[in-house]
Order: C-alpha cells, then sequence, then structure tokens
C-alpha cells in the first residue's frame, strides 16, 4: 500500500486487496498528496468492508450494496415497493454483466422480458445513479443508458385457463425454449411448479409407467394428499426420456455441474429457480398473444379442460392432489367457451325429442286382445 508522485498534482494509489500477494488494485489521483492520502484511506475501508473493484463491479453487486446501505433511508411504503421491484431483478443475467460493459441493448432486453418494466425501470435508475455518485460509473454514462429506451406499457390480463386453441398457440411459442418439457407435464399432469422442480429421477419409473410426486423445494408435499402415484401414458414417457437426454447433454457441455439428480435443474445442476420459470411463461403467453398470467395457469388449464370434457371431479380432484373434490370444482370447473351452448342444445334435443310412434292396431286386432 503506497502514494507515488507521478507528475504535477498527480498521484498513483497502489494497495493490495487482502494479503500483500493478493489482488493489485491502482488508481490515479489528482490534487495535493493530502487528498491523496484521504482517498487512499477510503480505498481500504471500502476494500475491507467487501467493496468490488470499481471496473470489475456488476450490476448485482452494486444492488447489493444500495440494498444493504441505502434503501433503509427510504420511507416504509416506498422500500415495500422497491423491495417488490429488486425482486423482478435478482436472478435475471443482468445483475452478472459489469457496470463498465452495461449498455443500451442489455436494458432494453431486460425490460422487454418484464411483464410490468417501469416499475423496475425506476429502481434501476435510482441505483445506478447512486453508482455514479460514488464514481463507480460516469453520470454521463447512466444518463446516456436510459435515454431512448422503450419501456412498453403493462398489458392487462386476467388470470383463468387456456382453451385448447391457446395451448396449441402456446406450445408453439415454447418449443424452442429451455423449460418446454416442464410445460408439457404441467399441461399433461397438472403438476405445481414447485413439484416439477423438486422432481429426481428416482421419482420416475419408466418401467411400471409411474411417477411419484413426494416433495416441493422445501421437501414436503403442500399437503398429506398432495403426496400421489401419477401414470405415465406415452405422451409423458416420451417427455421423461427426452428431458433424460437433454440433462446429460447439458451436464457434458457444463464446466460446472452439481450432480443433484434432478429432472429439470438449471445449467448448473442445482435447482431451476421458481421465478426463473415463471418469467419464461409470462414472455411465452406474451408473445403467443395469449391474455392471460398466473402462477398455476398451466395446472388449472389442466384441471379444467379435463372437467369440461367430462372426467370426474373425484378423479381430478386425485391427480391435482387435493384434499378433496369441492376444491376441485370450485376452483377448476370453468365452463370453456361453446361448452355452455353445447349444454343447451343437449337439453333441447332431450325435451323436443320425438316420441317412439305405436304400431297400427287395427280394430279387430284390438277386439282379438281383449278376448
Amino acid at each position: 500500500m503506497s502514494v507515488q508522485k507521478r507528475g504535477k498534482d498527480s498521484w498513483l494509489i497502489d494497495i493490495y486487496i487482502g494479503d500483500q500477494g493478493g489482488k493489485r488494485y491502482r488508481e490515479t489521483v489528482h490534487g495535493t498528496k493530502k487528498e491523496a492520502r484521504a482517498r487512499e484511506a477510503e480505498l481500504v475501508t471500502k476494500f475491507a468492508a467487501g467493496y468490488s473493484e470499481p471496473t470489475k463491479m456488476t450490476v448485482g453487486d452494486f444492488m447489493h450494496r444500495w440494498e444493504e446501505k441505502y434503501l433503509s433511508k427510504r420511507k416504509a411504503t416506498t422500500q415495500m415497493t422497491y423491495k417488490y421491484e429488486l425482486k423482478k431483478i435478482k436472478g435475471h443475467h443482468i445483475c452478472n454483466v459489469r457496470l463498465d460493459k452495461l449498455n443500451k441493448m442489455v436494458l432494453q432486453d431486460f425490460f422487454d422480458s418484464l411483464r410490468s418494466p417501469a416499475g423496475a425501470k425506476k429502481v434501476l435508475s435510482v441505483i445506478l445513479k447512486r453508482a455514479a455518485l460514488e464514481e463507480v460509473i460516469a453520470a454521463s454514462r447512466v444518463i446516456d443508458l436510459f435515454s431512448g429506451l422503450e419501456i412498453r406499457k403493462p398489458v392487462v390480463r386476467k388470470t383463468g385457463t387456456m382453451v385448447p386453441e391457446e395451448i396449441d398457440t402456446f406450445l408453439l411459442h415454447a418449443k424452442d425454449d429451455r423449460y418446454f418439457n416442464i410445460y408439457k407435464l404441467m399441461l399433461n399432469a397438472g403438476l405445481r411448479i414447485s413439484e416439477v422442480l423438486a422432481l429426481t429421477w428416482a421419482d420416475v419409473d419408466l418401467v411400471r409407467r409411474k411417477l411419484s410426486v413426494n416433495k416441493n423445494r422445501s421437501d414436503t408435499t403442500k399437503t398429506p394428499s398432495s403426496t400421489r402415484e401419477i401414470d405415465l401414458d406415452d405422451d409423458l414417457v416420451a417427455i421423461f426420456r427426452d428431458q433424460r437426454k437433454k440433462v446429460l447433454q447439458e451436464a457434458m457441455k457444463a464446466k460446472v455441474w452439481e450432480d443433484n439428480n434432478l429432472v429439470f435443474p438449471n445449467t448448473k445442476g442445482r435447482h431451476s429457480h421458481y421465478s426463473t420459470v415463471l418469467r419464461h411463461i409470462d414472455k411465452i403467453l406474451l408473445s403467443a398473444g395469449v391474455s392471460l398470467t398466473g402462477t398455476h395457469l398451466l395446472r388449472h388449464t389442466f384441471g379444467s379442460v379435463l372437467i369440461d370434457n367430462g372426467v370426474p371431479i373425484p378423479a381430478v380432484s386425485k391427480i391435482l392432489g387435493h384434499a378433496n373434490p369441492g376444491l376441485t370444482a370450485r376452483v377448476y370447473a370453468h365452463p370453456m367457451p361453446g361448452s355452455l351452448k353445447a349444454a343447451i342444445e343437449i337439453m333441447s334435443k332431450i325435451i323436443n325429442r320425438r316420441p317412439k310412434k305405436s304400431p297400427h292396431i287395427s280394430k279387430q286386432e284390438e277386439i282379438n286382445r281383449m278376448e
């Protein structure tokens, strides 16, 4: 650690981060030697507190620093709003982008991936302006990054279930997504997202054609009735075989891989994140023009389509892992478009059916029968 004179009113700060043989950080300061010493002391304190070298600091690094140091200074209601928006940013790849590599294309792609990007834009703008005040990024760059960005207005969407035509459109737009098999499994078997992400290959028996649903991410099922065994038809068997092939390919290509025997791992073999899958589903729904949303949209669609096609509610309830059929009836018995008209037509046919004509009996035959 030293301050060396480089020229007139110019000083070089030389610091080792960690031990003397650790990573080296250098910075040139213009001013007096006293000012250079003050900056040196400031940097030493920051590095000791876990401060990252500015040129290496990522969006996520500074966001974490801002959240710990500045968020608590906001009003309680503002804190709640900001925390909600921070959840959208955390886990997204933008957090891994270095501040000095951040550009408009990265920001635009991030905002385009969100259903309602306006709030996240405001919070990210506040965070980057603080980074500029701390001289981690140039203020002019922050202004330039946000100028000209197209922030679309949130699409008003409702909860509900997809009709068969919307299911086809959704799957068509999802076919190249890395979570495609998750979507097919939820639509074909009605599992919760948490149950899907907790599946291990020990739960899949392709010989007996059985799937054991016995846990979610917390290692327990939602209710005792959620523990169940599901029969695998040809389509479900094909899904698992294809997924097994994809997992083996990813494991071979990955630089870092943890073998947790998961059916649907992330790119490092660990548990896929619940919110990541939901973001993918939302993005696909938007691109497919399906104006629906909801955490359990695919599961609800599975249940509702079965009921609408005449599958008894107790059977659907058993497959979904509900505690009682009453819940299934209340939540999943949504009449599909056209089904009400069909119901009326069925009743009309019953009421207006023509009675069978009695065979003609002659007068003489009637007398004979009476005798």
